[in-house]
């Protein structure tokens, strides 16, 4: 019974063991998979994460700072409503396009206008060459209105990207990201009538 006591101990010890030996390899594991940036720093993200689809790149918030919303420039493009006190998302718009050819597609421009004395969301449309307008609801939904800032035809070698809004003069800027050598590699900015939606000058 002795030996039998001694044993079941020592089979106890080594099951203990065992099972504090994988926690500390799962712990090592984690601390190696930590995203390394170029600086050689890494990242150890806090808190709950929230899916907002591929390559998320900008982010701005509602002007009562109740709500974020995020746009992506990935292969799942979408505008993510993210509810800034719960984390929770809202809502959500996916523009899943299906190539170059797919206007259907979201990019890096964000911001927030005043029309009528209400907000507005304005996004950027990357290679559709639009910015589109959004109203967002109390309850962080979002619902695309009628009529888009339109880029001229002739400067649509490139994606509209920045999108920037001047309460002063109530205007709409957007940039268009025509970086190629026939330019000098210069872009330009369209600078739209907030009010009418028509195109006033270009810099």
């Amino acid at each position: 019974e002795y030996r039998s006591a001694v044993r079941r101990q020592w089979v106890i010890g080594l099951v203990a063991l065992g099972v504090a030996g994988s926690f500390a390899a799962v712990g090592l594991r984690q601390q190696v998979l930590r995203p390394q940036v170029s600086s050689g720093r890494y990242l150890t993200p806090l808190g709950s994460h929230v899916g907002v689809g591929s390559f998320p790149c900008n982010m701005v918030s509602s002007p009562d700072g109740r709500f974020l919303i995020v746009t992506d420039a990935g292969f799942r493009e979408q505008l993510t409503v993210i509810d800034g006190v719960s984390g929770e998302v809202t809502d959500k718009l996916e523009y899943n396009g299906g190539g170059r050819s797919d206007k259907q597609g979201v990019y890096y421009g964000l911001a927030f206008g005043l029309e009528a004395g209400s907000p507005v969301l304005y996004a950027s449309r990357g290679i559709g060459g639009f910015v589109s307008r959004y109203k967002l609801s109390a309850r962080g939904k979002l619902t695309k209105l009628d009529g888009d800032f339109a880029v001229d035809e002739s400067l649509r070698t490139g994606p509209v990207a920045g999108v920037a809004y001047d309460s002063v003069h109530d205007q709409v800027a957007v940039v268009v990201n025509r970086a190629t050598s026939d330019r000098d590699h210069h872009g330009d900015v369209v600078f739209f009538d907030a009010k009418t939606r028509n195109p006033m000058f270009t810099v």
